[in-house]
C-alpha cells in the first residue's frame, strides 16, 4: 500500500512532464512547422531533456502524430459543446463552422496546426495521412448528423460514411473559402460567407 502512494505523485508528475511536452510542441509545430521545429527547439521550451521527450514519445514523428491527436481531440469536445442535436443539418454545421472561425480567429495553436496539416499535405482529392489517423472520431460524429438527417427527411437517403467523404472533399475544392483563406491571409470570414459556404457544401445533398 505504501509503495503504491509512492508511486501514485511519481506518475502524476510524469503525466504533467508529458503534457507540457505535447503543449510546446502543439505551439512549436503550429507556429514552425514540422521541419522548422527541431526536437531540440521543443526540448529547451518544456525545459526537459531529449532523453526525457524520447521516453515520452518514440521520436520526432510520434511526437507530431501525439499533437495532432490531442488537438483534433480537444477540437471535437468544443465542437460536441455548440452542437445542437435536435438543429437542422444546415444550422448544426453553421454553428460548427462559426465555431471554428472563432477559435481561428483567436489563434488557437490546435486548430492552428489541423489547418496548418491540412494546407501543406492536403489536396482536392484527399485528406492528409496524418490527419485521416486522428480524425476518427470527428468522422464518426459527422456520421451520425448525418444519419439524424437521412432519418428526419431532412436530405436524400445517403450512407452516412460516403455522405461524409463527399463533405470532405467539397470541403478541400472549395478551400480558399474557409479557414485555409484566413489561415493564410487572416481574412476573417463573415457569418453571413460562412452560411453561403455551407449551403454549397450540402447542396449536394438536398432531398429531389
Amino acid at each position: 500500500m505504501a509503495e503504491t502512494r509512492e508511486k501514485e505523485p511519481q506518475k502524476r508528475k510524469q503525466e504533467e512532464v508529458e503534457a507540457k511536452i505535447l503543449e510546446v510542441a502543439i505551439n512549436l509545430f503550429a507556429r514552425k512547422g514540422f521541419e522548422g521545429a527541431s526536437v531540440r527547439d521543443i526540448t529547451a521550451a518544456a525545459q526537459v531533456t531529449v532523453p526525457t521527450l524520447y521516453y515520452h514519445f518514440k521520436d520526432k514523428d510520434g511526437l507530431y502524430q501525439a499533437a495532432l491527436k490531442e488537438s483534433a481531440e480537444n477540437l471535437l469536445e468544443l465542437l460536441k459543446k455548440v452542437d445542437d442535436p435536435n438543429a437542422s443539418l444546415r444550422d448544426r454545421f453553421i454553428a460548427l463552422a462559426k465555431a471554428k472561425m472563432r477559435l481561428a480567429i483567436e489563434k488557437d495553436l490546435g486548430i492552428k496546426l489541423l489547418t496548418k496539416e491540412w494546407i501543406d499535405h492536403g489536396s482536392s482529392q484527399d485528406l492528409p495521412p496524418q490527419l485521416e489517423a486522428v480524425l476518427g472520431e470527428s468522422f464518426k460524429y459527422m456520421e451520425e448528423m448525418i444519419a439524424q438527417a437521412v432519418q428526419r427527411g431532412e436530405i436524400s437517403p445517403v450512407n452516412p460514411k460516403i455522405g461524409v467523404w463527399y463533405l470532405i472533399g467539397l470541403i478541400f475544392l472549395r478551400n480558399g473559402r474557409f479557414l485555409p483563406k484566413f489561415m493564410k491571409t487572416r481574412e476573417v470570414i463573415s457569418d453571413d460567407e460562412i452560411e453561403e459556404f455551407v449551403d454549397l457544401i450540402l447542396k449536394g445533398l438536398e432531398k429531389k
